[in-house]
């Protein structure tokens, strides 16, 4: 269980691998950044639009998803329906 956790979107200034669907960014994509503790260690993940999307659908759903932490790529092969629908409505092209 997370410590403490704080979120912001930057725009990139270079490329980022998305926490989760693993897909890799170029520089100057909006993400969202999750910042903070688990499990005694200090973390920051980015998420891609389509992720950050399918994530505030999950939460919403469940409020202790993820509870035990978020692996690589989890939400993208966990909710693959969810995720797909979030991506068919995007116009970004996940670089795996």
């Amino acid at each position: 269980m997370s410590n403490f956790c704080g979120t912001y979107t930057v725009r990139t200034r270079k490329p980022h691998k998305c926490w989760g669907c693993g897909g890799v960014f170029p520089k100057g994509q909006d993400m969202l950044v999750a910042t903070g503790m688990f499990e005694d260690q200090f973390f920051r993940s980015y998420y891609c639009p389509v992720c950050e999307k399918t994530l505030d659908a999950v939460l919403k759903e469940d409020c202790y998803a993820g509870e035990d932490g978020w692996g690589l790529g989890d939400l993208r092969y966990n909710y693959p329906i969810l995720w797909g629908l979030f991506y068919e409505k995007s116009l970004l092209v996940v670089a795996s």
